[in-house]
């Protein structure tokens, strides 16, 4: 009867922590990180916004880069309805170390032709890795990364990241719904 006793507070905290973890893997890729974080790098001088949408990915990508620009391309179709002058620019920035800018243009550009598509040599993209906390790795042909969205504002003349959204929470409602569109 002892042994009883002993063995319920063990395997309740057992299924404490068992949701815990659980909770865990389930709602925090669904999170949208704020960071408030000046960048570093200035790759996004040319814009003539002061609010830019970046998604990092690769033009040879299968599942998340596609669909996180489809998205954003129903967003600002839906965004132009509203006839906003304040809609911020879309740049896809491709992390493929054996790609380029033209590719990287073309492709952004096929998802729609107001997107920017630049393509970020090896130190460009170790400062932006930096800038954006990516967890990037590429073996051969094989590019593994978050898929996160970032949207980033000019303040007092300098870039800085202001929010990431993971790609399940990727919506056209989380967009309208941050950027205040």
């Amino acid at each position: 009867m002892l042994s009883r006793l002993r063995l319920k507070p063990k395997l309740l905290l057992g299924f404490g922590l068992w949701f815990m973890l659980l909770g865990i893997i389930f709602v925090i890729p669904l999170a949208s990180l704020d960071t408030n974080k000046p960048l570093t790098v200035d790759v996004f001088s040319a814009l003539q916004q002061d609010r830019a949408i970046v998604f990092f990915g690769f033009t040879s990508c299968g599942d998340v880069c596609p669909a996180s620009l489809i998205i954003l391309r129903r967003w600002r179709t839906a965004a132009d309805e509203s006839l906003s002058d304040d809609l911020p620019a879309i740049v896809f920035i491709d992390i493929d170390k054996n790609s380029s800018a033209a590719d990287a243009d073309q492709y952004a550009k096929s998802f729609d032709e107001r997107f920017i598509g630049l393509h970020a040599d090896a130190h460009t993209l170790s400062q932006l890795s930096a800038d954006f906390g990516l967890n990037l790795t590429q073996s051969g042909d094989n590019i593994q990364h978050q898929g996160r969205t970032y949207i980033i504002e000019k303040r007092a003349q300098r870039w800085t990241l202001t929010t990431a959204v993971n790609p399940q929470g990727l919506t056209e409602e989380w967009l309208q719904q941050e950027l205040n569109i």
